[in-house]
């Protein structure tokens, strides 16, 4: 666990344009697989909040992307379904490299 917090800005793609630049993927059925079920079951269960689409495309597949000051990629992960995430460690240990 970090103490401090470096700044870093975080984007956020309302149009798609980067999704769909990057060949990130939607799909039906990965999106509501048991896997994704049982995360969101388990959440409820848990009284976690796991958010609101606000309209958006529940079949959106996402990805995580950490762009370096010098404009290059530290990391590329699409996800192949909503629970596929890198851990939150690893995150750290990129952006703190």
């Amino acid at each position: 666990m970090r103490d401090n917090c470096d700044h870093f800005t975080i984007l956020l793609d309302r149009e798609r344009e980067v999704y769909n630049a990057y060949g990130l993927e939607r799909s039906y059925w990965r999106s509501r697989n048991l896997k994704t079920r049982w995360y969101y079951f388990t959440a409820w269960i848990r009284g976690e909040k796991t958010g609101d689409s606000h309209g958006d495309d529940l079949d959106q597949l996402g990805g995580d992307f950490i762009i370096g000051k010098d404009g290059k990629f530290k990391l590329l992960y699409p996800s192949y379904d909503p629970t596929d995430r890198p851990p939150v460690e690893d995150l750290l240990k990129i952006l703190d490299a």
